[in-house]
């Protein structure tokens, strides 16, 4: 399951029948397309008491490459997402009614449900066992650009929380993670540097 949230984000980031994309309201919040690339970088603050934040950043950090359609076990078709460039693994998106699915290998017979549409503030559905929430839509600005409109789709891993933020046309911009320590607070961003989507 972390791979699959990973996927939406690091995960992601983030299903398609072939030319289709997850639309709601008009919109595509996960595009895809042969050739569409999304680079992200890493922001990494680490809070200690009586400190100020320690932070480091990491240009190219996750890279996804949309690759094509291919044929899944079972014969559904399916988009194949390159992740990368250091944890380099794929998986695979369709929409299929009103959910965008990920399968994590070619014969993955049980994908997850990576969005849930239409998306509207307080609508949940279960991914990998997780509880993902939609919280809220509003204005993300990421070094790439400022995006209206955007979608924040939350989950809680025993107290870590991940959003994800999903603009339209573009799909995932930044995905955030908080987690607290009994002396510290690390927060991640992964924010959207490049986008290249038909």
């Amino acid at each position: 399951m972390k791979t699959v949230l990973a996927v939406a984000t690091v995960a992601c980031l983030c299903c398609l029948l072939a030319g289709s994309g997850c639309h709601s309201s008009g919109a595509d919040y996960w595009p895809m397309a042969e050739g569409n690339v999304w680079t992200f970088r890493a922001v990494w603050i680490r809070s200690v008491p009586d400190s100020a934040p320690d932070t480091s950043v990491m240009d190219g950090a996750m890279t996804q490459i949309c690759t094509g359609l291919v044929t899944l076990t079972g014969g559904v078709r399916a988009w194949a997402m390159a992740f990368g460039p250091y944890d380099i693994y794929t998986a695979y998106y369709r929409e299929a009614g009103n959910a965008v699915l990920v399968y994590n290998d070619t014969s993955d017979a049980e994908p997850d449900t990576l969005l849930a549409l239409p998306l509207e503030v307080g609508k949940t559905w279960t991914c990998g066992g997780y509880t993902m929430v939609v919280r809220e839509q509003a204005t993300v600005e990421v070094p790439v650009g400022t995006y209206k409109d955007c979608w924040r789709v939350e989950t809680n891993d025993n107290g870590v929380i991940t959003s994800f933020w999903y603009a339209p046309n573009v799909g995932l911009v930044l995905e955030e993670i908080t987690a607290v320590g009994e002396d510290f607070t690390l927060d991640v961003r992964y924010e959207l540097t490049y986008a290249s989507v038909k």
